[in-house]
């Protein structure tokens, strides 16, 4: 919805300005409340291509899930150190925020040793697709060496 939104902004904002109900014309943007959306939209974006792309495959998805939460916990960590050094008032607050979903993804990503984490360790491993291949990439997407 947001990046329908902010695709249509023009006519969003014209569409205010033209309107007589001045309940309606105190719901039109700034440009700085646009920016925010796009920040936003930028932020959003890994998940919703995961979320599109394992909502059409039709098999299980279980042994992706590993593969998935390491993209999405590295995505959010590299914005959540880049939005915390940030001089803007709210900039810094979408890096709290990303504390928050940092926070949640390991809530179910756990460790490879416990909870959660062991199912989703153990299926990636079952799956003849992965193997082992899976793991020589590293969190943060840098090619291990292979020994």
């Amino acid at each position: 919805m947001l990046l329908r939104a902010y695709t249509l902004r023009a006519s969003l904002r014209e569409f205010v300005h033209n309107e007589l109900d001045r309940k309606i014309k105190i719901l039109v943007l700034d440009n700085r409340e646009w920016e925010q959306i796009r920040y936003l939209l930028t932020l959003l974006k890994p998940f919703k291509d995961w979320t599109t792309a394992l909502s059409k495959t039709a098999g299980v998805t279980i042994t992706k899930t590993w593969y998935v939460y390491s993209r999405l916990l590295a995505h959010v960590d590299e914005n959540r150190t880049r939005m915390s050094l940030k001089a803007i008032k709210w900039k810094q607050d979408v890096g709290i925020a990303l504390n928050a979903c940092q926070d949640k993804l390991k809530q179910y990503y756990d460790s490879p040793r416990t909870g959660q984490g062991r199912i989703y360790n153990l299926a990636t491993i079952l799956d003849p697709s992965n193997k082992t291949n899976l793991y020589r990439v590293s969190l943060l997407g840098n090619v291990r060496r292979q020994q």
